[in-house]
């Protein structure tokens, strides 16, 4: 079996609705609602493997980790969502580890 992700992304509202930072491999997706924004997180996470599948590259290649900033936020989130189970990613070396709620200041 190779290797296995566990990601933590820091959600926030926006003025034009969610927000989800990836802080392992800083990439950020956005949707209306929290509901479309979990569907949106499995959809760009998935299409990280895809992409580094089709291109012989390791998922999420070239990506660094979040700024300090967003590792602080996180680290200060007062609710946190463990993700539900078998609900999220399909692929058995994703594990959507916790998610939480930061305002934005």
């Amino acid at each position: 079996m190779g290797p296995r992700y566990s990601l933590n992304f820091l959600l926030t509202k926006e003025k034009e609705g969610w927000c989800a930072r990836c802080l392992e491999y800083d990439f950020v997706t956005q949707a209306d609602t929290l509901d479309e924004l979990y569907r949106e997180i499995e959809r760009t996470v998935v299409g990280h493997f895809v992409i580094g599948q089709e291109s012989g590259l390791a998922p999420f290649h070239g990506l660094k980790r979040a700024a300090k900033k967003y590792w602080d936020q996180f680290a200060n989130a007062h609710t946190r969502v463990s993700p539900v189970s078998g609900y999220g990613p399909r692929l058995d070396a994703i594990e959507l580890h916790e998610l939480r709620f930061a305002e934005v200041t």
